[in-house]
């Protein structure tokens, strides 16, 4: 049997397998080490991850407040793939991350 990652997110499982698997091989498995920035607040965005492992935090700049952390199964980045406008935060990875990034 393949790896499936979008197997467990709601979004995704309601598809087919064969689709699921289509976006998944097409989609990069990235992997961000505890602190890396994965996306950055005003940057430009065209993508969104579904975090598989790891947890993220999800920070306001300049002040860099905490407004949320984010656990596996759950993504971020949808508003900029949806409407193209940046990034109204910074995600940064709070020990090992690995994601789903879906352009």
């Amino acid at each position: 049997m393949c790896f499936d990652p979008l197997r467990a997110d709601a979004r995704f499982s309601t598809l087919p397998p064969d689709l699921r698997h289509q976006i998944a091989a097409a989609c990069p498995m990235v992997v961000y080490g505890s602190g890396e920035t994965v996306v950055r607040q005003g940057e430009d965005g065209q993508s969104m991850f579904v975090i598989l492992s790891g947890t993220v935090s999800v920070q306001l700049e300049p002040s860099r407040t905490e407004v949320a952390r984010i656990q596996p199964g759950g993504y971020f980045g949808e508003m900029s793939l949806l409407t193209g406008d940046p990034r109204t935060a910074t995600v940064l990875a709070v020990g090992d991350v690995t994601v789903v990034e879906i352009a």
